[in-house]
């Protein structure tokens, strides 16, 4: 596996235009990879959280990959980054049922009502969503905390109207009930709305 973090220039245009439509973030974010990726490993997901440091302001981007990005065309605008990326190549620890862990989940709490997905806006039903979702991932929550909410819009393409999301950050404590479905979690993300940088989970120590 491999983790990105990129310091994102705020003062550049392009940079303020995705920001302010994470899809087209998730294009820049993919030219990093082959056209073909998903034909050459069919486990590959790239998911991203992009967030402000809360000691300079500036965006931070984090990109995990199966694969090992180029970021090299950035280089093409000067402007986008203000240091070069860091990439680190890193192995997920042997979990072990009963293993505890920080945890830190950007995330698009949604239901299905009248065959549509719509959002969860409710923090009660959004813990809800969690535990669900936690289930389904191999771990229970031990506790968590809501520490942002981010509305999300994006238009996919010019022309059609642009769609509205919530984003809803999780911190907390999470314990690994089935380490084979949470190791798959980790890896491909929790929840729908990946393409705008939600379902990115990422663990430290406890």
């Amino acid at each position: 596996m491999h983790i990105s973090k990129l310091i994102l220039n705020y003062s550049s245009y392009r940079v303020q235009k995705e920001i302010s439509n994470p899809y087209q973030l998730h294009r820049t974010i993919m030219r990093a990879f082959p056209d073909n990726l998903k034909a050459r490993n069919i486990e590959e997901r790239v998911l991203f959280r992009l967030s402000t440091d809360k000691d300079t302001s500036l965006p931070i981007l984090l990109v995990q990959s199966f694969s090992s990005p180029n970021w090299e065309f950035l280089k093409e605008d000067p402007d986008y980054i203000l240091k070069e990326p860091q990439v680190k190549e890193f192995k997920y620890p042997q979990f072990a049922e009963g293993n505890s862990y920080w945890f830190r989940l950007f995330c698009n709490p949604t239901k299905r009502s009248n065959g549509k997905r719509v959002g969860m806006y409710r923090e009660e039903e959004q813990f809800e969503w969690l535990k669900r979702k936690a289930k389904s991932a191999g771990f229970t929550v031990v506790h968590a905390s809501i520490t942002r909410k981010e509305e999300l819009t994006a238009k996919v393409k010019k022309g059609t109207p642009q769609m509205t999301f919530q984003g809803v950050q999780f911190e907390g404590v999470l314990r690994v009930a089935n380490p084979d479905e949470f190791q798959v979690a980790l890896r491909k993300g929790i929840g729908p709305g990946k393409a705008l940088g939600c379902g990115l989970l990422t663990i430290s120590k406890f």
